[in-house]
Order: C-alpha cells, then structure tokens, then sequence
C-alpha cells in the first residue's frame, strides 16, 4: 500500500509539472510578453528553458528514472521561478 501512494504522490505531483509545460507551449506568445512585462530579458530562452526542465522534471517522476534528480531540478526551478517572477514584491515590503 506504501508504494502504491507513493506512486500516485508522484504522477499527482509531476503532473502539475507536466501540464504547466504543455500550457506555457500553448500560450509561448502570451507568456513571453508577460514575462517581459515582469522585467525578464531574452524571454524565449528562458521560456523554453522552463519548459525544458518542467518536462525532464516531471517525466522522471512519473517514470521513476533518477527521481532525486528530477525533484531537486523541479525544486530549484520552483525557488527561481517564484524569486525572478515575484521579485518587485519582495523588494516593496
């Protein structure tokens, strides 16, 4: 029963991953404004650098291939995204 709920914590977590990955490649033209509009520079690099990674990410969780390595990729870029995203929040308290 343990492995079963660790299975389905996994897929359940990789698949927010997974599905923000598929929604930034559907809305790119969208989202590279937005992310311009926050003060990001050379926004097609990064934007495909955060699919990438969401991708790799996610896929490593649902198929149990180098699982740390897949979290600890996902938690760096979560920790980023929210600092660069959030930035003029954090410097106006």
């Amino acid at each position: 029963m343990n492995s079963i709920a660790i299975l389905v914590a996994r897929i359940l977590l990789a698949l927010i991953f997974l599905l923000s990955a598929f929604r930034q490649m559907k809305y790119r033209q969208g989202l590279e404004q937005e992310m311009a509009a926050h003060g990001m520079v050379c926004t097609p690099f990064f934007l495909g650098c955060a699919i990438l990674i969401e991708l790799t990410g996610g896929l490593s969780l649902i198929l149990g291939y180098a699982t740390l390595w897949g979290a600890l990729e996902l938690i760096a870029f979560t920790l980023a995204a929210t600092f660069i995203y959030y930035r003029p929040h954090f410097r106006s308290r």
